[in-house]
């Protein structure tokens, strides 16, 4: 799994349209999430 440094996803969305970056971020939260259930 990819952890995105906060910075890195600001700079990216920077270059990329902001729905896609909003996605990328949302899908990467839900992972996280997925992935504390699944420890838990």
């Amino acid at each position: 799994m990819i952890v995105i440094d906060q910075q890195i996803t600001e700079k990216l969305c920077q270059f990329l349209f902001l729905p896609f970056c909003e996605f990328q971020l949302f899908f990467c939260l839900f992972q996280e999430f997925r992935l504390f259930l699944c420890i838990k």
